[in-house]
């Protein structure tokens, strides 16, 4: 489900032609655009993936200076003014297992 969840929202713009919802990612961990999935290495335990999703009251434009935001509190404390809410969600996933809440 989580994994989808750029295609989720992309159809949702498509279906509804809504011209105010505006999607925009930035790179990952691996330094490429899009979601990738836990991938705890093998006999190293359980690991826990924190998902963050950011509701903000205006566009965010891109410079230097957050192109390199390394945590969600830098990206919180740079843009107080512009989050309006925020939705957290915390998975723990072993590796060869599921996901779990």
């Amino acid at each position: 489900m989580v994994n989808n969840i750029s295609k989720l929202l992309l159809s949702y713009n498509q279906l509804t032609n809504n011209k105010k919802l505006k999607i925009i990612m930035g790179k990952n961990s691996l330094g490429s655009l899009g979601y990738h999935g836990p991938c705890a290495p093998e006999e190293s335990g359980k690991h826990r993936y924190i998902l963050k999703l950011y509701g903000l009251n205006e566009i965010i434009p891109f410079n230097k200076d957050n192109l390199s935001i390394k945590s969600s509190q830098e990206f919180e404390t740079m843009f107080e003014t512009c989050i309006i809410k925020f939705y957290e969600k915390t998975y723990y996933y072993e590796y060869g297992g599921t996901m779990s809440d």
